[in-house]
């Protein structure tokens, strides 16, 4: 680490900031608005307006940050004092600035870093509004660009704060003198000098109206003009006229002070965005006079421009990101379904011992990528703030058992023990995401199995109730291995994206590196965490903590099929499952027929949803497989369309099952308000389609089911 140098001008630049009256001020919402929008528009989950005093840096505003300040030999922005060009640091602890400086090594772990200087008028730099990432990253031209922006509005805060306190302090003196208007201008003169703003009074008597050197020099007026009641208001654009000749009417009479934005054009033609201000001066307790400052703010105003359009360029960007990845996942879901669909089906089928173990590849390897697929997308969703939690009710015993099954068998592959425990209060019915708790659940066990050669994994769940009554009660989750574990500096980034324990990681065990990153996003949003022990070549310890509601009145809830299925459904009296299949893709057409048609269903196929409607004229069906994204007419309108129909001829409701590549949860709501009973994702295994069906034949109240738990 190497210890920030003093800048030349530094007890120039340390008048300056003191004279700003910034240092140690009340919180203020403009401030902090530009905090979160710097958040929000780089993604990092710290944002500062960092100022650097004598000995210390003080944060004016944070987000992601508890401390108020740190001393000045640990910050970062403390290096950018002779310099008016961002600060960029990718990976701190490759620098050889920061690596060892405990904001590194400790929390909260700075490890990239983007800042762009406060710099005032006279050049010098207060601090600089910056952007803190957990975790080695490259910044973007766009990032840094936007970050510059945002340092510039917050110097023009700054300086409008300073000319507000002096315009105020000078006026409170002139209320005090009781300066009568006529001889004034020496006053005004000193506003404007030392705020750098105009100055402007007018007597109630007289009618007299003067203005300072610098509000004529403002409007490009010559020193001999006039200003009279008359005059004084045509500079101001014709649509903001009558809102300032009211306010000032309303000083006038009621003594409300004036402080309004509002745009003129000068004596030369030149647009001028000005804060013009005004308050009364009494005599005997009636106004006789009003005074006012008139501040140039086109800086401050084009500024502000700037930030909005870069905001809606990144929420441009942000859009077609999104856009991006649905279709991305659309249009590799689609084969995906092909290959693992197919897989299972052949995998049902009689085949040599050597043919079983290559098809059993190729369905590994699908689920594989179907998972990285699914883990990529949650990181897009955190990134862009569209991550919503689905609360419903959700027995917990059922969820964790469900997800420990799954694993169970993983770990016999490794001959590994492997137990659930679960605590005296650890059941009956709760309220929140069941489906992602799962998931945390199935990754945290997911990784201990993996990273476990020999001996045990362990899953402990818990439930606590809070001290106070009135708190909820809180999930715990621990997850327990033998296994490599790790050392301390990897548990400071083991959160962190595309994060191994080691440079082999990838190599020997396999995975992104997402998981944990993901679980962590998933614990905050539920308002929980996330955190590990270990010691390397001993084991590891996950804990979860989540809290939750408790049900009062137990749901409900649809019976969860089993993992495994066979080939024998039907019973020989009972007539086959009809199945409407609306799909356009053929392979996808082929994979769902060879799914279905051997465990005795009746599958028809229309290749769209206009055809789909005109096979449901003249044909009687148990079930619609319905995809999503489909020329002529798509799968959503199709639904629709349906509910419509039953709905103006009270017919008997048809279960729908939305069968998509559509698969980011935008999608599944949209199915189910467009009258879907269930959304099943491709790509889809045998197992995954029979549970889909089953799931959707039960909430319909349908008695028929395909596929049979083993």
């Amino acid at each position: 680490m190497l210890r920030p140098p003093l800048p030349a001008n530094e007890a120039q630049r340390l008048a300056a900031l003191q004279a700003a009256r910034i240092l140690d001020s009340a919180q203020e919402e403009a401030f902090d608005a530009i905090t979160r929008c710097a958040a929000t528009l780089t993604g990092a989950p710290i944002a500062l307006i960092s100022l650097i005093d004598s000995d210390r840096q003080w944060f004016k505003s944070r987000v992601g940050l508890d401390v108020s300040e740190t001393p000045r030999e640990y910050a970062f922005c403390a290096h950018t004092l002779e310099q008016t060009e961002p600060l960029i640091v990718p990976d701190s602890s490759k620098d050889a600035r920061f690596c060892g400086n405990p904001l590194v090594e400790n929390a909260p772990f700075v490890r990239a870093y983007a800042g762009a200087p406060i710099v005032d008028a006279q050049g010098y730099v207060y601090g600089t509004l910056c952007a803190i990432s957990n975790e080695p990253r490259l910044w973007s031209r766009q990032d840094v660009e936007q970050l510059s922006a945002l340092a510039r509005v917050v110097v023009s805060l700054i300086a409008q704060n300073v000319a507000t306190q002096q315009i105020q302090e000078l006026a409170k003196q002139v209320q005090a003198l009781k300066i009568d208007a006529l001889g004034s201008q020496a006053l005004l003169e000193d506003v404007s000098e030392i705020a750098r703003v105009g100055g402007w009074s007018y007597d109630m008597a007289s009618k007299k109206t003067v203005w300072s050197a610098q509000a004529l020099r403002m409007h490009d007026l010559d020193e001999g003009f006039q200003p009279t009641s008359e005059n004084a208001y045509d500079h101001f654009i014709e649509r903001e006229r009558g809102r300032v000749i009211s306010a000032l009417r309303d000083c006038a009479s009621t003594g409300e002070d004036v402080d309004l934005e509002t745009e003129i054009v000068t004596a030369l033609g030149i647009h001028k965005w000005v804060r013009m201000t005004a308050r009364p001066v009494k005599h005997n307790d009636r106004i006789d006079r009003i005074i006012g400052s008139i501040q140039d703010i086109s800086d401050r105003v084009r500024t502000q421009q700037e930030l909005r359009d870069l905001a809606a360029a990144a929420q441009g960007a942000n859009r077609a990101k999104d856009e991006f990845l649905a279709n991305m996942s659309h249009e590799i879901r689609t084969p995906l379904n092909g290959v693992i669909g197919l897989a299972g089906a052949l995998s049902r089928t009689d085949l040599a011992d050597h043919q079983r173990e290559m098809v059993g590849l190729i369905q590994a390897s699908g689920v594989t990528l179907d998972r990285l697929l699914s883990d990529l997308l949650d990181v897009a969703r955190v990134e862009s703030g569209k991550f919503q939690l689905k609360i419903a009710p959700f027995d917990l015993r059922e969820t964790i058992s469900n997800a420990a099954q799954l694993m169970r068998g993983r770990a016999a592959e490794k001959h590994l023990e492997f137990s659930v425990v679960y605590g005296p209060c650890a059941q009956g019915s709760f309220m929140g995401d069941g489906v992602r708790i799962r998931q945390i659940l199935s990754n945290l066990t997911a990784n201990a199995i993996k990273f476990t050669e020999r001996g045990w994994v362990r899953i402990q769940i818990e439930i606590e109730d809070g001290d106070d009554p009135a708190s909820p009660p809180v999930l715990l989750i621990e997850v327990s291995d033998s296994g490599m574990g790790f050392d301390d500096a990897f548990a400071r980034r083991l959160f962190g994206r595309f994060e191994q324990a080691d440079a082999s990681a990838t190599r020997n065990f396999g995975g992104s590196g997402l998981g944990l990153a993901i679980c962590l996003a998933l614990a905050k949003a539920m308002g929980g965490e996330i955190s590990a022990t270990s010691q390397p070549g001993i084991g590891s310890v996950f804990r979860a903590r989540l809290p939750l509601d408790y049900v009062r009145v137990r749901a409900a809830l649809p019976a969860v099929p089993g993992d495994q299925w066979t080939l024998a459904t039907q019973s020989a009296k009972a007539p086959p499952l009809r199945i409407l299949l609306v799909e356009d893709h053929p392979i996808n057409q082929q994979v769902a027929c060879l799914i279905l048609k051997p465990c005795g269903a009746a599958v028809t196929v229309a290749n769209n949803g206009q055809e789909a409607l005109e096979t449901l004229e003249g044909g009687q069906f148990d079930l619609i497989l319905m995809d999503m994204q489909m020329p002529v007419m798509d799968g959503v309108a199709a639904t629709r369309a349906i509910r419509a129909k039953e709905a103006a001829q009270s017919l008997a409701h048809m279960p729908i099952a939305m069968l998509s590549a559509n698969a980011m949860r935008e999608h599944i709501e949209l199915s189910l308000k467009a009258g879907a009973d269930g959304h099943i994702s491709k790509p889809v295994s045998p197992t995954s389609l029979f549970a889909g069906i089953n799931e959707v034949l039960a909430r319909c109240g349908s008695k028929r089911v395909i596929g049979q738990a083993a």
